[in-house]
């Protein structure tokens, strides 16, 4: 009898603590407003909104070094390299945010050129994104996730003439942009 009354004591217990759980969190505030004579009654909400950009990091190589290489004449010489994003918010790729790569040269116009020396020959070279030819200042990739590199190849011609050997040098430039969503529904 005394185990009954017990446990009748704590069922009582729990349930006079046990409050209803809210699933839509606090209340707002509130501020009232009185009736003028006319029963009239007029007041204002604060609307505040922040809109922001998703911050991301592109990741590309440091360097695309070929190293030392004898000269064969019509020879192509090629480097692989892999462009990424990462660090964007999962709610913004969700939302449909991407980032776009562009690429060029450290050419006349963005060309993809390399020089040898200060004002002395060029050679041309070539970038693609898996087989697909890559122009100068044209996009290279879009990337609508995170660490989900593109595989990229430089291709470079030896110069046209062993007159022409020493070291050759420019920079492939990557300049990223982000896509907002747009939204289609109402």
């Amino acid at each position: 009898m005394k185990k009954k009354i017990t446990a009748l004591v704590l069922a009582i217990g729990l349930l006079l603590m046990a409050q209803p759980a809210l699933a839509q969190g606090e209340p707002l505030p509130t501020t009232t407003f009185p009736s003028d004579p006319r029963g009239e009654a007029r007041g204002g909400s604060k609307i505040e909104v922040t809109f922001m950009l998703p911050s991301y990091t592109l990741v590309i190589p440091k360097t695309l070094a070929f190293g030392d290489a004898f000269w064969v004449k019509q020879q192509h010489y090629t480097k692989d390299f892999e462009v990424s994003v990462s660090g964007m918010a999962e709610d913004a790729l969700k939302l449909g945010y991407a980032v776009a790569v562009k690429t060029s040269g450290s050419g006349t116009d963005g060309a993809y050129t390399l020089e040898k020396g200060s004002g002395g020959p060029t050679i041309d070279y070539t970038v693609k994104n898996g087989t697909a030819d890559i122009p100068a200042k044209s996009e290279f990739g879009s990337f609508k996730t995170n660490n989900t590199p593109q595989t990229g190849t430089v291709t470079l011609n030896a110069p046209t003439d062993s007159a022409n050997v020493g070291q050759y040098q420019g920079n492939l430039v990557f300049s990223a942009a982000l896509v907002p969503p747009t939204k289609t529904t109402p």
